[in-house]
């Protein structure tokens, strides 16, 4: 029997393809993504709170909540740093899109961080 999509709202498994609490379609996800999820999940993010907080990595961000897993060097690239704890950050949904935008990258995030500490 074919495994049933996940809801990433919700994460449960719905036998319609949409998902009663937000009524969008939910995509087909393949086995790799379904595996790095899991470790973005229970490795990445547990191991981001402790040694970061839960927080952007961008020293003066306020924001605490809906923050994402930022590869530093990308996955795409580097497919044996895609699930190296030491080429991932927390980044709130803005500085995110900054920086997959190229608008902000991490060379400056560092030096950014490397004044705060040291002023």
């Amino acid at each position: 029997m074919p495994r049933l999509p996940l809801c990433e709202l919700c994460g449960h498994c719905h036998y319609k393809t949409f998902c009663p609490l937000n009524r969008k379609p939910i995509a087909k996800v393949g086995k790799k993504t379904l595996e790095y999820n899991k470790w973005r999940d229970k490795i990445a993010k547990p191991y981001l709170d402790k040694k970061y907080g839960h927080k952007c990595y961008i020293e003066l961000c306020p924001i605490k909540a809906y923050l994402e897993v930022h590869h530093i060097q990308t996955r795409g690239g580097h497919h044996e740093k895609k699930q190296d704890l030491n080429n991932v950050i927390y980044l709130c949904g803005y500085h995110h899109t900054l920086v997959t935008n190229g608008e902000l990258t991490v060379d400056i995030i560092e030096r950014l961080r490397y004044n705060e500490h040291n002023n």
